[in-house]
C-alpha cells in the first residue's frame, strides 16, 4: 500500500503473485505431508 503513491501495480500482476504464492504453499504442504507419511510407514 505504501508504493501506490509512486507506482501503480496492475491488478492482474497482483492477483498472479498472490495466486502463485498460494499454489506454492499448497505444493510444499503436499510434499511435506507425503514425506511425513513415508516416515510413519517406516516406523
Amino acid at each position: 500500500m505504501l508504493i501506490v503513491d509512486f507506482y501503480h501495480i496492475p491488478i492482474g500482476i497482483s492477483l498472479g503473485v498472490v495466486g502463485g504464492i498460494l499454489a506454492l504453499t499448497l505444493l510444499i504442504n503436499a510434499w511435506v505431508n507425503k514425506q511425513n507419511d513415508r516416515k510413519k510407514q517406516l516406523q
